[in-house]
């Protein structure tokens, strides 16, 4: 489906987003645990911080909603960045 540009609405836990233009993505290469799970509040943390201060980002939407995405944030790929979460 290409890539577009976004905002994050609302982060639902450390690998999954609800982007502004009704997209749900699960990010790509991101296994973060469940916000109910150990660790899990701060993997949505982390996402939150890296994402939803505003800033655009662009998303690479491989097809249907929550699927597996690319998502880039200041021309760096943040779902596959190492040590994005710890």
């Amino acid at each position: 489906m290409g890539i577009r540009t976004a905002f994050v609405y609302k982060v639902l836990d450390g690998d999954t987003a609800i982007l502004n233009v009704n997209v749900v993505v699960r990010l790509a290469n991101i296994d973060a645990p469940e916000k109910s799970q150990k660790y899990g509040v701060v993997a949505s943390n982390k996402l939150m911080e890296l994402c939803c201060g505003g800033e655009q980002v662009w998303v690479e939407l491989a097809g249907a909603e929550a699927s597996l995405e690319v998502l880039w944030l200041n021309d760096k790929a943040a779902a596959t960045r190492p040590g994005l979460f710890g």
